[in-house]
């Protein structure tokens, strides 16, 4: 059997990594959802496509100072090729239509996300908010019922402040991977 100070300083310890790892995922995870939005793919596929006719122009002018005339010819045949390769969907930005998503009109709903995202990746943030909450909730209901001094422990409330903010930063992250960001 572990002694009690043994238990707190490893408790201790496993809250502070679990705080630092929070604190490296926060930024990945928000940076990830930033370059998932269509808009950005967007942008990126078009800044794709006008580097690759910013090369084959200043390509071929490169060609028209060192090649002979007959040269020259087969060389803007090259280039012709090239930009025939892509696609006239390539040249277009098209800003689809989405859908506008109404939340639920239940205040209860919403504050529990009870409702179907507009993406299918906003299920992911979702999962984990579910679990933490319903750890949340079985910590709190049990450890009420089982032991009842509890209240009066400090670490007993700092590991339910820690769930509480997983609890909140995943239902933020739900939330943010709804909408379109900004």
């Amino acid at each position: 059997m572990l002694d009690s100070g043994f238990e707190s300083k490893l408790t201790i310890a496993i809250i502070g990594g679990l705080f630092g790892l929070a604190s490296t995922l926060i930024p990945i995870i928000d940076k990830w959802m930033r370059e998932r939005t269509a808009q950005n793919q967007r942008d990126q596929h078009l800044d794709r496509i006008t580097k690759q006719v910013a090369f084959w122009d200043a390509w071929f002018k490169a060609q028209q100072n060192v090649c002979s005339q007959n040269e020259l010819q087969q060389r803007k045949a090259t280039v012709v090729r090239e930009l025939e390769h892509l696609s006239p969907n390539d040249w277009m930005v098209s800003s689809s239509s989405e859908k506008l998503q109404l939340l639920p009109q239940s205040f209860i709903r919403r504050l529990l996300l009870a409702y179907k995202p507009a993406r299918t990746s906003a299920w992911i943030p979702r999962v984990f908010f579910y679990v933490f909450l319903s750890y949340l909730c079985t910590t709190v209901l049990v450890t009420l019922w089982r032991h009842p001094n509890a209240v009066r422990d400090p670490l007993a409330w700092l590991v339910l402040l820690l769930v509480m903010t997983f609890v909140l930063l995943f239902r933020f992250l739900a939330l943010r991977m709804q909408s379109e960001w900004k």
